[in-house]
């Protein structure tokens, strides 16, 4: 294996150090505990698909014993954590009727942290332990706070990128590695961060907006619900291929998918059947600013004056000729 350069250990010290400032102790944040909930019917009904887990089975709610299919890929992987689990064993020397004890010792609060009524005849202990809650962590802010202020309020409408963009707002791409950093600036300038695309974003995303919609208002905490509030500001801001494209050259959405509807329909798709967020302040500001550059009357008929006669490229073609005409003309009658 290639030795890593001397630095790279120090730099990575460095990244995480920085990383883990304003980052909230679990047991402060009155959120530690985490549990497994089933997601509701009306939000799983959108994509199927997308909570059905496609290797490997984590939790109560998808457990392949019982099931018919022996060659299932969830059975599969039933005999790998077994595998595993022997070699846990014997790296750690531990007993397993210690491990069997411990776990009779927890399976009343194993049981509280799955959000669903279980068997209480059920001879199989279950692991409370949430990997979508890791994967929304990946994304929360360090340094940004945005439950320092009180909440704001939902935001019923938002201009779209192609028509903010036909009224003069740039869009720029942010050097800022948070999903979520948001910035609108005085001279029309909103800096998002770079967001790839892949095939497999829908279902993380899915998955993390079903948890924030069932963990957020189980505990009554909605500023906490800071990917819902992200996605409910790119639902308004995409809403054809068109918003995509423009993201797309600007550098703000890579797009693995290829299609630039898939994307737009993907984004539009994700909050359906959601709660609709309380923004917090910082976003509803954006979003009240957006609005507001849009409804200004001179940035208001730049973009009719754009989209009646430059939105397409015959709509120019079109322009352009018109006016060459009319130069011909005057020139002719001169």
């Amino acid at each position: 294996m290639e030795a890593k350069p001397n630095g790279y250990m120090s730099g990575l010290k460095d990244e995480l150090v920085e990383m883990l400032k304003g980052v909230t102790l679990p047991e402060l944040s009155g959120i530690h505990e985490q549990y497994i909930y089933k997601v509701p019917q009306r939000i799983r009904q959108a994509n199927p698909q997308a909570y059905t887990p496609q290797i490997i089975s984590i939790g109560p709610f998808h457990s392949p014993h019982g099931s018919s299919s022996s060659d299932n890929i969830l059975h599969q992987m039933e005999e790998l954590k077994l595998k595993y689990l022997k070699g846990f064993l014997n790296r750690t020397k531990l007993c397993l009727d210690d491990i069997v004890l411990k776990l009779e010792e927890w399976e009343n609060r194993i049981r509280k942290f799955n959000i669903q009524n279980i068997s209480p005849n059920s001879e199989r202990v279950l692991c409370p332990k949430h990997f979508t809650d890791l994967l929304r962590t990946f994304l929360l802010p360090s340094s940004i706070d945005f439950a320092q202020e009180e909440m704001g309020d939902a935001i019923e409408h938002v201009y779209s990128v192609s028509q903010l963009s036909e009224a003069g707002l740039v869009f720029d791409v942010s050097e800022s590695k948070c999903l979520l950093d948001l910035n609108f600036d005085d001279n029309g300038v909103l800096k998002m961060p770079c967001f790839h695309v892949h095939d497999t974003t829908e279902i993380f995303m899915r998955n993390i907006l079903a948890f924030e919609e069932c963990h957020i208002s189980d505990i009554s905490d909605q500023d906490s619900a800071y990917i819902s509030q992200y996605f409910s500001i790119l639902n308004f801001l995409i809403n054809t291929e068109k918003d995509v494209s423009i993201l797309v050259d600007k550098k703000i959405i890579v797009n693995w998918m290829g299609d630039t509807n898939s994307v737009a329909t993907m984004v539009n798709n994700l909050c359906k059947n959601l709660a609709m967020p309380i923004l917090n302040p910082k976003y509803l500001s954006i979003c009240y600013r957006l609005n507001g550059f849009y409804e200004n009357p001179s940035n208001k008929y730049k973009a009719i004056f754009v989209h009646e006669y430059f939105n397409t490229p015959w709509k120019i073609a079109s322009t352009i000729t018109a006016v060459l005409l009319l130069l011909f003309t005057l020139i002719q009658a001169i």
